[in-house]
């Protein structure tokens, strides 16, 4: 999957040359197989069979973004040399978010009955009560 990985990466790159510096997070940020799948998805709604390759189009979207999150983790984790790996975890973390809200805002295309305000609301809700547990377990004592 990997070379299928960086062909991905490398049109991206490509796509976005103009926008100059940005087109090293470009890469890491947007899943373009999984962008190119939600438009088969809306071409096919157009024609009138999408509903017949829902659920292989929701597998494929799926399947799509979570190689595209292991091989961007994977990558940049061999490309911070450092041993306590401090760049991979804070760039991890920010292209995991900004995953999830590329690909909720295309879910928005795809399924009617998603809400990108709602997926915010419970992603900051899920985020809050994990900062506290995680205050809690380290800073009060038990």
């Amino acid at each position: 999957f990997e070379e299928v990985y960086t062909f991905g990466q490398t049109i991206v790159s490509n796509l976005l040359k103009f926008l100059g510096p940005v087109v090293n997070a470009a890469g890491l940020t947007i899943p373009i197989y999984t962008v190119l799948i939600i438009c088969v998805y809306l071409i096919l709604n157009i024609v009138g069979v999408a509903a017949r390759y829902e659920r292989a189009l929701l597998l494929a979207l799926g399947f799509s973004a979570a190689m595209h999150m292991v091989l961007t983790a994977r990558q940049l984790y061999e490309s911070d040399s450092s041993p306590i790996k401090a760049h991979y975890l804070f760039a991890f973390g920010l292209a995991f978010v900004a995953n999830l809200c590329i690909i909720s805002l295309l879910l928005v295309l795809v399924v009617p009955e998603f809400s990108f305000p709602g997926f915010l609301k419970v992603l900051s809700h899920q985020a809050v009560s994990y900062y506290k547990a995680i205050y809690r377990a380290i800073f009060v004592s038990p």
